[in-house]
């Protein structure tokens, strides 16, 4: 049965609620800095803190080498007591323990980097930056929830296997999988087993797995989904009781650059007049599953798009059902077929949902928040718990430019006070909600600020309240947010490139890709 955006967008949105709070009445709480880990040496080595930060026990110079050069996806293990995170520059992966902040295990592919010593691991066929170990720029992780496996995705268009002790939050390789074979590949060097789809052709585009961005459990555990980015779709996985994955099929909405001689592995899915492939799958980055299992979203940032599919709980089989977008295209344009929220336009821009990215979704799963780095904007979504259809329900802004570009009205709510672009909530790049559901995190990149926004858990609406940055150009009393101060008064810098956020042992986390660093943080709400 096919769900119908539009008659709910319709419905919802005479209902949008999303108000400032007034400078004023702003509290004097918020995120406070604990303690941080960085791979980058300060300027004089014989310094025992990095702009507020401890260096990690590899760490270098410029972070090269570290092991922590460029930090991204971190992710917590569901006893709270161990973080993980990926580095994309040094092809690693690595495990903290929380409290205190410490590296305590490191893998790596980079043989040049710190040629094997501990507290880092070789994987087998490491090599050069260009090694096709199955870390070759890894990019994501993600621990099951039941605590037993982590898995990656990388470049080399593979997914790697850990098998994980709940007691001690340590990992151990067990392997990866690939959609991708022959010269030059993980599966020719011996490093990956391919999957039965695996193809020849560049970043193992066709196999349903081409460049992989994002992973995404069903609540039970049972089932691995895969955004692949290359093959514009969602890859379904059903893991074993090993941890081992096996390749059940994906969805695609069709490849740009289709290259001749090959065809997909996966369904073509068609829009609602039967076009195939005129969907806008084709910049598919992150995946989110409903806390019922019923619904899995993907998000598309170049279109400013949000594609909902439904879900078989028991199967794990999923089916497209519609998108809604800040864009509506021209009229008449194959391709353009989500539903539009009301300040879309031709192109994405200002519309509140340019380059939507990370998504969070309530517990009661009554509500969905994107991060729209693009637009500087967190958007709300309300979610039919029978069929998972979303009705857009606003934006939330630090940005007062926000309509600028069109010449009209802002179409987000936005703090009083705030007259720089994107204070405070600049460049979105994560966003997490906390257990009680009365927080709403978020990691802006563009201002090194940690910012939290007060959630109404009924409704769902959310209002500004507090941020942290490590920038003074964006703290009191030109901006927003409070200026962290690291230990003996200097300015904490490990919020440049802010890029992931996790929640372990009642903690909050952040990484931090410029800094190469791992941030902890008392939360407030």
């Amino acid at each position: 049965m096919r769900i119908c955006l539009a008659a709910l967008l319709l419905a919802t949105v005479a209902s949008v609620v999303l108000s400032p709070t007034p400078a004023a009445a702003m509290p004097g709480g918020g995120p406070r800095f604990i303690e941080c880990l960085s791979g980058k040496l300060a300027a004089k080595r014989t310094a025992r803190v990095t702009g507020g930060c401890s260096p990690a026990r590899t760490a270098a110079p410029d972070a090269h080498g570290s092991d922590l050069d460029h930090l991204r996806s971190l992710t917590a293990g569901p006893e709270g007591l161990s973080l993980y995170a990926v580095s994309s520059r040094d092809d690693s992966v690595l495990a903290f323990r929380t409290r205190p902040l410490l590296m305590r295990q490191c893998f790596t592919a980079n043989r040049t980097d710190r040629r094997g010593r501990p507290p880092c691991r070789l994987f087998p066929r490491a090599g050069t930056e260009d090694a096709a170990s199955g870390f070759n720029g890894v990019r994501f992780i993600a621990v099951s929830p039941d605590g037993r496996n982590a898995y990656t995705t990388s470049a080399d268009a593979a997914i790697g296997i850990f098998a994980r002790n709940r007691r001690t939050g340590g990992l151990r390789y067990e392997g990866c999988i690939t959609g991708r074979i022959g010269r030059g590949s993980s599966a020719q060097s011996g490093a990956c087993t391919p999957i039965p789809t695996a193809t020849p052709v560049a970043r193992g585009i066709h196999s349903g797995i081409g460049d992989p961005t994002s992973l995404a459990f069903s609540p039970d555990g049972r089932f691995l989904y895969v955004a692949a980015r290359g093959d514009a779709g969602v890859a379904t996985f059903f893991r074993q009781r090993d941890g081992s994955l096996a390749f059940r099929g994906c969805l695609t909405g069709g490849i740009s650059g289709v290259v001749a001689g090959f065809s997909t592995a996966c369904t073509l899915i068609a829009d609602a007049a039967g076009t195939r492939t005129a969907t806008v799958l084709r910049a598919i980055s992150s995946i989110a599953i409903s806390p019922d299992g019923t619904s899995v979203y993907a998000t598309s940032p170049r279109k400013a798009a949000i594609s909902v599919f439904a879900r078989d709980p028991a199967g794990g089989g999923i089916a497209y059902r519609g998108c809604i977008s800040g864009e509506h295209g021209r009229p008449g344009t194959a391709g353009m077929t989500c539903t539009p929220i009301p300040t879309a336009g031709e192109i994405p821009a200002d519309s509140g949902m340019w380059g939507i990215d990370r998504l969070a979704i309530s517990r009661d799963g009554r509500w969905l928040y994107g991060a729209a780095r693009s637009d500087n904007a967190i958007v709300r979504f309300s979610r039919d718990p029978a069929g998972g259809a979303l009705a857009y329900a606003g934006c939330i802004t630090a940005d007062r430019e926000l309509g600028g570009f069109r010449g009209g009205a802002n179409p987000c709510a936005a703090p009083a006070r705030d007259n720089r672009f994107g204070a405070a909530l600049g460049r979105p790049a994560d966003l997490i909600l906390s257990r009680n559901g009365r927080s709403l995190y978020v990691a802006a990149a563009g201002n090194s600020a940690i910012v939290r926004l007060a959630r109404d858990p009924a409704g769902g609406a959310l209002s500004f309240s507090t941020c942290l940055t490590a920038n003074p150009a964006f703290a009191r009393p030109a901006g927003l947010c409070k200026l962290a101060r690291a230990p003996r008064g200097r300015h904490q810098l490990g919020f440049a490139g802010l890029n992931s956020l996790a929640f372990a042992g009642g903690d909050l986390y952040a990484a931090a890709g410029g800094q190469s660093a791992v941030t902890r943080f008392a939360p407030d709400g």
